[in-house]
């Protein structure tokens, strides 16, 4: 059993583009449906014309809310993207960091963190490696006198060795003669 409706969506909504968020729906999938579905049963209980546009301004009033309501959780999940990025940004020193620590703080399971990581094109491990090797240069360049150990674990790495692999991937150059070829 199906009911379509046809109503002017200029009358609820500002931004015709979003309609398509909600267009050929089932109404229970919907997050006002039930409601929408109660008013479609009331036209069939009303006589008057006045009545029969009262129930269509609240469905398009109620669409109009569900709209709303899938835009608002679109921008939770931008938002939720700018704080996983913002925790990495503020820890990525951390060679303990892991997608872990990131759940345990925005209080979601590391499946789903990738799953918003990876809508953006971003990987973690990626992202993670990528902000350690800038910050690892960063310290060769601003810290002549340096012990390359000290300042891959400053960068985040564990060690060494996981730096070198990391910034090989990245200049496709030894630390050698990054360092040399600066200088």
């Amino acid at each position: 059993k199906s009911v379509s409706i046809i109503l002017n969506t200029s009358n609820y909504i500002e931004d015709n583009d979003n309609i398509g968020q909600i267009s050929w729906k089932v109404s229970k999938d919907l997050s006002y449906g039930y409601l929408i579905d109660k008013l479609m049963t009331d036209i069939y209980t009303i006589s008057s014309n006045k009545g029969m546009e009262k129930i269509k301004n609240a469905i398009g009033a109620t669409i109009a809310l569900s709209i709303d309501n899938k835009m608002s959780d679109l921008i939770k999940r931008n938002s939720l993207f700018e704080q996983i990025i913002e925790i990495i940004d503020n820890n990525f020193k951390d060679n303990d960091f892991s997608l872990k620590n990131i759940g345990y703080k925005v209080g979601f399971s590391t499946k789903t963190i990738q799953n918003i990581l990876l809508k953006y094109n971003m990987k973690f491990y990626s992202y993670l490696q990528s902000k350690r090797c800038i910050e690892f240069e960063y310290l060769i360049s601003t810290n002549k006198n340096y012990n390359l150990e000290y300042l891959a674990v400053a960068a985040g790495f564990k060690n060494l060795s996981a730096a070198k692999r990391e910034f090989y991937k990245k200049h496709q150059s030894t630390i050698k003669k990054y360092i040399e070829n600066t200088n």
